[in-house]
Formats: C-alpha cells, sequence, structure tokens
C-alpha cells in the first residue's frame, strides 16, 4: 500500500525497490529491513519501525542525508555495516535496551550527530562506527561494553570527555584518532593494551594516568599529543611502541617503570622540552631514534645496563645531551648512561649488602641478649667485610627476593648482586696480586729471578733464553725435534 509522501514496507513489498522520493516510511510487520534497502533516499525525513524488528541491514538507510530522526524498537538487537552512513542531518540517537552490536561505519559521517546514548547490554561497537561525527560531543558508554573496535570515534573532534567502561580490556588501533577536543579521559583500572594510533593527535589532551595493569602502549598511541605534559606509567607496563609519544611538545621529564624492557623507534622523538629521563634498571632495548631531535634533554638519571641494546641514533640531534656527556669526560650520550648505570647499580649493591649484614648481625644480638645501636652497626664493617658477609647471606639465600616481581628496595638491585659483588672480589685480589708483585726484589733468592731471565729447566711458556728453546721454538740455522738437532735453512 503506497499513499502520497509515505511508504509502507512490509512482507509484500520487501523485495521491491522503494522510490527514491519517499519523505515518510512506516515499515510494517518485518523483524529484518535488508541490505541497502532504503540507501540513497534522498527525501527521506523520518521512519517508524516495528516493535518485532530485531535486524537493520547493511546500508539499509546509507545516504539519507535528510533523515533527521528516527525511533528504535525495544527488541532490535543489530545494526549493519554502514547502515546509517551519510545520513548527515541526524542529530540525537536512543538506541533500545536490548541493542548487542552496532556494525563498522554503522553511522560514520553523520555529521550533525551530537549526542547518543548507549544502552547497558551493548557488547561491541564496530569499526569506524562514528567515524567522522565531527559535532558529537555527548557519549555515555555502557558498563559491561567489552568492545570498541578500530577507529570507532576517528575524527570526532568536538568530543571533550570520555570515561570508558570498567570491563574494557583494550583500546583499538585508532579509537579515538584527530578527537582535537578531547582534554579529559578515565581509563579504566583492567585496561591492558592501548592501541596503535589509539590517541593520536588529541592536541587538548593535557595528562594521562595509565592503569596499573597496562603492559602495552601501542604505535603511534600519544603521537603529536602536543599538550600532553604529564604522563604516570605503571609499574607493569612493559613495551612503549614505536613513535608513541612522538611530538608531545610539552613533556618535560618522565620516569618510566621497572618492568619496561623495550622503547620502540621514534618513541619519544621531537619531544622538544623533555629534560630528564629516569631509565629502568632491566631496560632491554632502546631502538632508533627513540629520543632523537629531544633539544631540551640534558639528564638521563640512572643510565641504562651495559647489556641493553642501544641504538647508535637513539640520542641523535640532542646538543644539550651531548654537551652533558662531553663534560663528564664521554664521547657521547649511550657510554655515559652505561657508566652512570653502572655506578648507580653499585651503589645499590652496596647499600643492600650493608644493610643486609646490619640486619642479620641485629638480629643474632638480639637472641643472644645483645644490644647494639641499630644505625651504626653496618657502618663498622669494612669493605671486605661488607663483600664477604653480604655474599654470604644472599648465597645462603638470608635475604635473596622469592622472585624477579620483587618490588622493595633491595629485591630490584639483587639480580646483579652477585655478578657486581664478585667483580669487587676479584678487583681486590688483583690489586693485592699486584702489590706482592711490585714489593719483590729482583733476582734474590731461588724462585724469583728479573725479567726477562730464567734458570734453565724454570722457564714458564712464553719465556726464553738466547739460543735455547723447547718444542716450537727455534734457534738461527738450527731448530729441535724430539731430542734431535736437525740443520734447517730456513
Amino acid at each position: 500500500m503506497e499513499t502520497e509522501n509515505i511508504y509502507i514496507y512490509n512482507k509484500e513489498n520487501s523485495e521491491k525497490p522503494v522510490p527514491k522520493d519517499v519523505v515518510t516510511v512506516v515499515v510494517e510487520g518485518l523483524q529484518e529491513i535488508g541490505a541497502s534497502a532504503f540507501m540513497s533516499c534522498t527525501n527521506l525525513v523520518e521512519i517508524t519501525l516495528p516493535d518485532d524488528l530485531t535486524k537493520i541491514g547493511d546500508k539499509a538507510f546509507a545516504y539519507c542525508e535528510n533523515l533527521v530522526k528516527i525511533t528504535f524498537p525495544d527488541n532490535l538487537k543489530a545494526i549493519g555495516y554502514r547502515a546509517f552512513a551519510y545520513c548527515e542531518k541526524l542529530k540525537n540517537i536512543t538506541f533500545p535496551d536490548n541493542l548487542e552490536e552496532i556494525g563498522a561505519s554503522a553511522f560514520a559521517y553523520c555529521e550533525n550527530l551530537v549526542k547518543i546514548t548507549f544502552p547497558d547490554n551493548l557488547k561491541a561497537i564496530g569499526y569506524r562506527a562514528f567515524a567522522y561525527c565531527e559535532k558529537l560531543n555527548i557519549i555515555t558508554l555502557p558498563k559491561d561494553l567489552q568492545e570498541i573496535g578500530d577507529s570507532a570515534f576517528f575524527h570526532c573532534k568536538s568530543l571533550d570527555d570520555i570515561e570508558l567502561p570498567e570491563a574494557l580490556t583494550k583500546i583499538s588501533a585508532g579509537a579515538f584518532a584527530f578527537c582535537t577536543s578531547l582534554n579529559i579521559i578515565t581509563l579504566p583500572k583492567d585496561l591492558q593494551e592501548i592501541g596503535d594510533s589509539a590517541f593520536f593527535h588529541c592536541k587538548s589532551l593535557e595528562d594521562i594516568e595509565l592503569p596499573e595493569a597496562l603492559t602495552e602502549i601501542g604505535v603511534s598511541a600519544f603521537g603529536l599529543c602536543e599538550n600532553l605534559g604529564n604522563i604516570t606509567f605503571p609499574d607493569n607496563l612493559e613495551e612503549i611502541g614505536d613513535s608513541a609519544f612522538m611530538s608531545c611538545k610539552s613533556l618535560e621529564d618522565i620516569t618510566l617503570p621497572n618492568a619496561l624492557s623495550v622503547i620502540g623507534d621514534s618513541a619519544f622523538q621531537f619531544c622538544e622540552n623533555l629534560k630528564e629521563i629516569t631509565f629502568p634498571k632491566d631496560l632491554k632495548k632502546i631502538g632508533d631514534k627513540t629520543f632523537a631531535s629531544c633539544k631540551s634533554l640534558v639528564g638521563i638519571s640512572n643510565g641504562f645496563s651495559p647489556s641493553c641494546n642501544v641504538h647508535k641514533s637513539a640520542f641523535s640531534n640532542c646538543p644539550l645531551l651531548q654537551a652533558a656527556a662531553t663534560a663528564n669526560g664521554f664521547s657521547n650520550p649511550i657510554v655515559w648512561g652505561n657508566d652512570l648505570w653502572e655506578k648507580k647499580a653499585d651503589a645499590d649493591i652496596r647499600y643492600a649488602v650493608i644493610n643486609a649484614v646490619k640486619r642479620e648481625r641485629e638480629e643474632q644480638d638480639k637472641n643472644n641478649g645483645d644490644e647494639r645501636p641499630a644505625n651504626t652497626e653496618g657502618e663498622k664493617l669494612s669493605e671486605g667485610e661488607k663483600l664477604s658477609e653480604g655474599k654470604k647471606l644472599l648465597r645462603g639465600l638470608a635475604i635473596l627476593p622469592s622472585s624477579d616481581n620483587n618490588t622493595n628496595q633491595e629485591g630490584q638491585v639483587f639480580r646483579h648482586v652477585l655478578s657486581f659483588v664478585s667483580a669487587r672480589e676479584n678487583e681486590a685480589e688483583g690489586a693485592e696480586s699486584a702489590g706482592e708483585r711490585g714489593t719483590r726484589k729482583r733476582g734474590g733468592k731461588r724462585g724469583t729471578r728479573k725479567r726477562g731471565t730464567r734458570k734453565r729447566g724454570t722457564r714458564k711458556r712464553g719465556t726464553r733464553k738466547r739460543g735455547t728453546r723447547k718444542r716450537g721454538t727455534r734457534k738461527r740455522g738450527i731448530r729441535k725435534r724430539g731430542g734431535r738437532t736437525i740443520h734447517s735453512t730456513c
């Protein structure tokens, strides 16, 4: 049945082409609207949907550029791919309570869409679902939402405040990229991953506190966030992706967490106001141009381990840092960083060993009923005692951490304790041996000799007396082999 400017869409005519000049549509007796059913009906202004409708098909109302209002039925569960894309005059949407899925690009390029209220049962928002909704500034996401698709709110440049639901564990690639007005975002505590370019060019974002469960920050995740000046990194963060904070020009100092093992290529490149970086102890990789062109960078607190794979261009075009390295007697920032790390690690180890021995002594004194001043016992130890007693305690597992996840100060340094303590002992032994050799008299009692001389039959490998040799050496014109003299012309 069809009257002027009103089109009845039902089972009888659902297979027929819909006239492109319809103004008002009434859908009756259907559970699904088929793909492209009303696509490019440019005069369509209003739709009435039946209560039994459960699905709106792909591109069903795409390019209905004059559509102003739509009321969804309570039983609707799914909205398909590009179902309302390019509906440029659509302003407000209230989704029904039973809606579970919004498909890819479902409302993309709805340029005048301002406000969206999502239902509590919604589980997923599809790829680019609301991309380029440039006037959208109010969204309320449901508490049980589990997935926000790639670029779901891409280029929603009026969106300024988002509170993400607690059930969310991942922010997908480009989800809020180019949301240039976004200045407040609340991340869920169980968030584990921020995808590539998730907040790329959110130039109004000023500070962000990353949740403790976060382990990975994707490529370009916060790139070109030029006003981002304050970042709190979580303790469990393991990897910062390539270009993750490139051109964050308001960053001035960063403290990287101890669990961090990889900082990707160009991760902080062009952070022009970055002055100070505190590196973690067990960092494994600093990539190509990671801190390149950080022209204000002058300090690298604690440095980084010599075992860390640092790309030769990691600190390129950092003139103040190069000058600081040179002033401290080093050829470049990488060598300086290694030296800082070794000094800090050595100091931490000595501190831990002193206190370990002190606690052990205090415990022994307590058991014996003897009171000693608690704050001086460690300092009474000689340097040799500190090392030998500390090493014994550590190997006896008196204070070794139970795992690498130990977070107290001693636990953090003990991965390197034994190797450092052993190195110091070897240095001490070497110095003692050198001192003893320096006090020997030349050419004295049996078993001593002047440099370059020996007593027949007593020489060590690598020395010789002119004119005599053992196997493998030779005298001009003759050589000995197996006790025989063989004349040679060689």
